[in-house]
């Protein structure tokens, strides 16, 4: 039934050839629709990686079967036929269709048929982008959480290229413990650290090295990111309570009381403070290095509360955040002073999340109406920064969320989270960046059951790209957390320093 499916498929293809422009009412060939197909997820228009994984999608449209050829410039067309309207893509085929096609335009056809009637759809469009997404996609999956109890999280890793994935570290094997703030070096996999919060365990930063070792850091790493060369890591101190909104699509929020930012040395292990940004009347976060390293780019603003303040304090709504850069000294270690690069005031909101692309050619940024999480705010857009020329623009926007934007090694894609799927739930999605500065669609990162994003409970958001597969053994990452630290740095204390969890060893309990 399916293969004379597709045999009649072609043969309608072959009879609209000669004139798609003209209605076939009289029963002689299907029916012309105006429109494109209704899809999900929606990959119209997208600009895709020459590498990405086949982007499965249901037809939503009624019909009692579909069939749809997928079809290039060059190479041979894919044809495929579904009574549900799942379009699962062979990967072969896949693979050697958009090779053919890179840097060229891709069309998907859709017939869908009913009593013996079928209707023509115009054509859905994809571009294939003339570059290759790093292979390796690390986000962290959690059930959103709106008070401070037991959820899971997990560390996962996905091959882009295909539809594997697995989890690198999971909370639920470290007694349900919050894990964050993962990073890596310049898209490498062979340095990580990560955050984790155990009421058994303690408060800690694991930091893998690249001969497989794994250290336990007595101090908790807030937003991190690693100098080029792996040779130290910026991160910021902070802190952060939760609070709540009565009234508004996103009831959750939370304030930077304290923050500064401090550096860690992996060979050394030592942890220390930098100087300037340390300063007790302001707030620092959101650290991220250039892509040659002789500059940290940061987030700051005045600190107007006391030490001991109501949360929310008042006029919290009010702090928006520069953008500023300093600079470092590789050789010597030595750091300039702090530099305005954008003001809050010039880009009328707060400035958080910034990420150079390795080019040296941009920062992308979330602009958002207050504070320093836009996650959490449904006017945060994702913005491009010029370094050529100070010049900045929005370059994603959506009616809901975009956070957490990071580059690909070769900075041709920015992978980051959105609501715009779902009001409650990030997704990760991919968005082409030309040499100019130039975006196309976005689009979600393509599953094998294209309807996995309607049913799971999952959020997924914190994306990072890497050019190769952590290699880091899951069970080094699961003894090293459930040890005691090796490494006890010392640290001045104030209202961003996290308080210590009590370490219990495996087993105990409450």
């Amino acid at each position: 039934m399916i293969v004379r499916l597709i045999l009649t498929y072609i043969v309608l293809v072959g009879l609209t050839t000669v004139s798609l422009s003209q209605s076939k009412d009289d029963g002689s060939g299907p029916t012309r629709i105006g429109r494109t197909p209704k899809t999900y997820p929606d990959y119209d228009k997208a600009v895709i990686p020459a590498n990405i994984a086949p982007l499965n999608m249901v037809v939503d449209e009624k019909a009692d079967v579909f069939t749809v050829r997928i079809k290039g410039q060059q190479g041979e067309a894919i044809e495929l036929s579904s009574r549900s309207g799942k379009i699962n893509i062979p990967i072969g085929q896949w693979r050697k269709l958009i090779k053919v096609n890179r840097g060229m335009r891709i069309s998907i056809d859709v017939l869908a048929g009913s009593n013996g009637k079928w209707s023509l759809f115009e054509p859905l469009e994809l571009t294939v982008a003339d570059a290759e997404i790093d292979r390796y996609l690390v986000y962290r999956a959690m059930h959103p959480t709106h008070q401070h109890v037991a959820s899971p999280i997990r560390i996962t890793c996905r091959d882009l290229t295909t539809f594997r994935d697995w989890t690198i570290l999971d909370g639920a094997r470290l007694d349900n413990a919050c894990i964050n703030c993962h990073s890596f070096p310049a898209n490498r996999p062979d340095q990580m650290l990560v955050g984790i919060r155990s009421s058994h365990f303690g408060i800690a930063t694991l930091a893998t090295r690249p001969d497989g070792h794994v250290e336990k850091i007595a101090a908790k790493f807030g937003y991190t990111s690693w100098h080029p060369s792996g040779d130290m890591a910026a991160y910021s101190i902070n802190n952060l309570p939760m609070f709540y909104h009565a009234a508004r699509p996103e009831p959750r929020d939370t304030v930077d009381l304290d923050s500064m930012i401090a550096c860690y040395r992996p060979k050394s292990g030592q942890i220390s403070l930098v100087p300037p940004l340390t300063d007790k009347q302001q707030l620092e976060t959101w650290p991220t290095w250039s892509a040659d390293g002789k500059y940290l780019y940061y987030c700051t603003t005045s600190k107007p509360w006391p030490e001991r303040t109501e949360i929310p304090p008042a006029g919290y709504d009010q702090v928006r955040y520069d953008l500023m850069r300093i600079h470092f000294d590789p050789n010597t270690g030595a750091w300039g002073q702090g530099e305005l690069v954008l003001s809050a005031k010039t880009v009328g909101g707060s400035i958080a999340m910034p990420r150079c692309s390795l080019d040296g050619r941009w920062i992308s940024f979330c602009r958002c109406s207050y504070g320093f999480f836009p996650t959490w705010q449904h006017d945060s857009d994702i913005y491009l920064l010029d370094l050529t020329n100070g010049s900045y623009r929005i370059a994603i926007a959506e009616p809901k969320a975009q956070s957490w934007p990071c580059w690909s090694s070769n900075s041709r894609f920015l992978a980051f989270s959105s609501k715009s799927q779902d009001d409650q739930f990030t997704r990760i999605m991919i968005c082409y960046v030309d040499p100019n500065g130039n975006l196309g669609r976005p689009f979600v990162v393509p599953q094998e059951d294209p309807l996995v994003y309607r049913s799971t409970l999952w959020a997924y958001n914190t994306p990072e790209l890497l050019k190769d597969k952590p290699a880091i053994s899951a069970n080094r990452l699961y003894r090293a957390a459930m040890a005691r630290p090796s490494v006890k740095p010392n640290l001045p204390v104030t209202s961003a320093t996290p308080k210590a969890a009590t370490f219990r060893p495996p087993g105990a309990r409450d």
